[in-house]
C-alpha cells in the first residue's frame, strides 16, 4: 500500500491551529465577511482535483445541504461549494511576476495542461480514494479536510511546482493540508450577531462530529488547471 502521511504531527498541528483560530474568531465576533477575491488571486494559476459525480453528490448531501439549512435558520449568507461553485480540492497555485494578458494566460494554461511530466503524475491520481474527515472552521470559512494525505499528492505538488517554474510562475506552496473550501460567510444579520455566531459554531461542531464518525471518501476523476481559482468560474483546461 502506498505510504500516507497520517493525521497527527505537522498535519494535525496545522488542522488544530486552523480550527482553534476559527473558533476564537467566532467567539470574539472578529469575522470578516467575504467580499470577493483580490486582484492577485484572480491572476493566479490553479491546479485542482475534480471528483466523480457520485462523490460530489455525497459532499452536497452531507455538507452543502446542511450548510444551506444553517444559512437559512440563522439568516446568514454563504458563498457555498456545491451550489455557488463546483466542488474541488486545490493542489497548488502559482503567481506570475508580471501581469499577463488574457491571451498569454490561456497559452500558459494550455502548456501546463500538455506538460508531459505533469500529465504523467496526474494519471497516478485518477481513481484515488481520498478520505475527507475533518470539517474545520477557518475564521468564517469552512474547510473539509483529508485525514491521511497520500504521498502521491506530495509528488504531484512537487511536479506542479517544477512545471510552474518552467513557465516562469512562482509556486504558492500548500503544505500539510489537502482540503475542499466549502463555504465563506458573506453576510451576517445586523442584530444578534454574537448569538448567531455562537449558534453557528455549535451547529458546525455537530456537523463536524457527524462527518468525522463517517468520513466522505471522494474519488478523483480528473486534474485541471485554470486562472483565478474555480470559485471564480474561469475557464478550466483538463490535464487528464
Amino acid at each position: 500500500m502506498e505510504n500516507e502521511r497520517k493525521f497527527g504531527g505537522a498535519i494535525g498541528r496545522k488542522y488544530a491551529r486552523i480550527d482553534l483560530s476559527g473558533r476564537e474568531a467566532l467567539r470574539s465576533g472578529e469575522i470578516n465577511e467575504f467580499k470577493g477575491f483580490s486582484e492577485d488571486f484572480e491572476r493566479r494559476f490553479n491546479v485542482w482535483i475534480g471528483f466523480t459525480p457520485e462523490s460530489n453528490e455525497e459532499v452536497t448531501e452531507r455538507l452543502t445541504k446542511p450548510l444551506e439549512t444553517i444559512e437559512r435558520d440563522l439568516s446568514l449568507k454563504l458563498f457555498l461549494g456545491g451550489r455557488d461553485y463546483s466542488i474541488h480540492a486545490t493542489l497548488m497555485q502559482g503567481d506570475s511576476a508580471e501581469e499577463l494578458e488574457v491571451g498569454k494566460r490561456a497559452e500558459i494554461r494550455s502548456i501546463l495542461a500538455h506538460d508531459t511530466e505533469l500529465r504523467a503524475t496526474s494519471e497516478e491520481l485518477k481513481g484515488l480514494h481520498l478520505p475527507f474527515k475533518y470539517v474545520l472552521i477557518d475564521k468564517g470559512n469552512v474547510l473539509l479536510n483529508v485525514a491521511n494525505i497520500p504521498s502521491v499528492i506530495e509528488r504531484m505538488r512537487a511536479t506542479i511546482a517544477d512545471a510552474f517554474g518552467r513557465n516562469k510562475l512562482r509556486p504558492v506552496p500548500i503544505e500539510n493540508i489537502l482540503h475542499m473550501s466549502m463555504a465563506r460567510i458573506t453576510g451576517l444579520p445586523k442584530e444578534g450577531r454574537e448569538d448567531v455566531l455562537r449558534e453557528y459554531m455549535a451547529r458546525m461542531i455537530i456537523l463536524r462530529h457527524e462527518i468525522s464518525r463517517n468520513p466522505i471518501e471522494a474519488i478523483v476523476q480528473d486534474i485541471n488547471v485554470n486562472v483565478g481559482g474555480i470559485a471564480k468560474g474561469g475557464e478550466s483546461t483538463r490535464i487528464v
